[in-house]
């Protein structure tokens, strides 16, 4: 687990365009639109933070984020 910071969204609409960012990218398999998350700051947190096992579990309030400053 870690936290960034995104900064932006990128479209690939051919797959031309993901072999251009090959080196970005741990697949370079293409069906469909495809989009690729554009984060800059990362950082890995030294313990994990407890999340419950749901959909949605990755989207973090305020709250959640100040806990995750005691944690990296």
């Amino acid at each position: 687990m870690g936290l960034a910071f995104l900064y932006g969204v990128k479209k690939y609409i051919a797959k031309e365009d993901v072999l251009a960012d090959k080196d970005k990218h741990f697949s370079i398999n293409f069906s469909a639109q495809k989009y690729g998350f554009l984060l800059k700051g990362a950082k890995k947190l030294n313990k994990p933070i407890p999340t419950p096992g749901q959909l949605g579990s990755l989207m973090y309030t305020t709250q959640r984020l100040s806990i995750a400053k005691d944690y990296g």
